[in-house]
């Protein structure tokens, strides 16, 4: 069990006197939550389909929850939606490929399913805080 959920009422028992010696207690369970096997799921999924056009239907088909329930919990438990995780893979996988300097800039794009456009290229920088060839440029000299 990851999480559970459980409300908790308590009873006073009076004595004849008026005191109360004795309380009870009644625990009644809202949820039971194992929610980060099918969290781990969905970010392999990701991971392993990032060549792939995100689609956040098949995502949560692989985890077996429902896509308004995953979206939920993934953002709960990763603390960023699937898309900026799918993003993350893209770039990730972009890192190694500018690292192979046997590839151009141009190439290391389309290896990773992507057009070496402004889009990317901005959304790349945004997301390492270097332009792709920055990158490739920092490792070349760390490389020396």
């Amino acid at each position: 069990i990851e999480a559970m959920y459980i409300d908790i009422a308590i009873f006073p028992i009076y004595d004849e006197n008026g005191n109360i010696p004795y309380a009870a207690s009644m625990f009644i369970n809202r949820r039971v939550y194992r929610g980060k096997k099918e969290i781990a799921i969905a970010q392999e999924y990701i991971k392993s389909h990032c060549m792939d056009k995100f689609d956040v239907n098949k995502i949560a088909k692989a985890a077996h929850l429902s896509k308004t329930h995953l979206t939920r919990l993934f953002k709960k438990h990763t603390g960023m939606t699937m898309y900026d995780y799918y993003l993350s893979s893209k770039i990730g996988r972009l890192q190694e490929k500018l690292l192979d300097l046997e590839l151009s800039i141009g190439q290391a794009f389309n290896e990773c399913g992507l057009s070496y456009n402004g889009h990317f290229a901005r959304v790349f920088k945004r997301k390492t805080g270097l332009s792709p060839s920055q990158y490739r440029e920092k490792y070349a000299k760390s490389s020396k």
